[in-house]
């Protein structure tokens, strides 16, 4: 029955009008939107001036930027602060760009950036470069995983149209669907910046399931020369002790970021309130107070 009720579901016409227009008269709350999916292409609104157009395919992070805003729902802290850090920064990478909410927002409000986005799951990759796209974006696509070899890897999919996420380690579960081993290509970190000759990395964020370290120590000598600000996921702790450890004397500050209106500077980074956290270069110019 539920299955019947999906299939309906999807062949109701229309579906993006009507909702573009339910909007417009009446906000609705997320346990009432989170029903409402629909597929096609939605206008995402920056600021008074600039935006940019991304396709929904029915996902949650799609939804919420469609019914809530940019800033209103899904990681809202997040894509404030790297919204503020974009704006200033050369050279972005986006590891693990999915389909590439962060590159886009980056493009967006930073035209003239170098924004480099990576995804090594070719479903998943094909949907950033439609999002690219979509608005014309110079952003270089990777169907790649940065790392610290080399070669080649295997992840765990769930093989899933609907979920984006993927796993290095199969006892991560990415949903409850029976993984599927899918083989993808690796470069470490240092040998992608070597091949392309960049002299900075001004900001990066990784989000890529519990492999952030790899991708940290692929940067190897290129951390400590260029010192990007570094927006992470931190799904437990042994990734949070082994940051500490690699940014000891490194003069960076972390911050907690709470996806709930808060950020904060801490010491140590551990699975807390959120599983996001901002590793700023104290030497860069940024004032997280009047942002969040």
């Amino acid at each position: 029955m539920k299955v019947f009720f999906k299939i309906l579901y999807q062949r109701i016409p229309f579906k993006g009008s009507i909702y573009k227009l339910l909007r417009r008269v009446f906000p609705l709350p997320k346990a009432i939107y989170k029903h409402l999916h629909f597929n096609g292409v939605i206008n995402v609104k920056v600021d008074k001036q600039n935006g940019f157009e991304m396709q929904h395919y029915g996902f949650q992070l799609e939804n919420d930027i469609f019914w809530s805003g940019l800033f209103g729902g899904w990681e809202k802290d997040s894509l404030k602060i790297w919204h503020s850090l974009a704006k200033s920064s050369e050279v972005i990478f986006d590891v693990g760009a999915n389909t590439g909410i962060y590159s886009l927002l980056a493009k967006c409000v930073n035209p003239s950036a170098r924004v480099y986005a990576f995804d090594p799951v070719e479903r998943v990759y094909d949907k950033l470069v439609k999002n690219i796209e979509i608005n014309n974006y110079d952003i270089v696509a990777e169907k790649l995983a940065l790392s610290n070899f080399d070669g080649e890897a295997v992840i765990y999919d769930d093989d899933s149209e609907h979920t984006y996420s993927v796993a290095v380690n199969k006892n991560v579960s990415v949903g409850n669907q029976s993984l599927v081993e899918v083989p993808i290509s690796v470069m470490k970190f240092s040998t992608y910046i070597e091949q392309k000759k960049l002299n900075k990395i001004d900001l990066v964020k990784i989000d890529v399931e519990t492999h952030e370290l790899e991708v940290l120590n692929g940067m190897e000598d290129y951390l400590k020369r260029y010192k990007p600000n570094i927006l992470i996921e931190v799904l437990n702790d042994e990734i949070g002790n082994g940051i500490l450890k690699l940014f000891t004397n490194l003069d960076y500050d972390f911050y907690e970021i709470s996806e709930m209106g808060s950020v904060r500077l801490v010491e140590s980074i551990n699975v807390g309130i959120g599983r996001n956290y901002l590793l700023h270069n104290k030497k860069s110019e940024f004032d997280i107070e009047s942002i969040i």
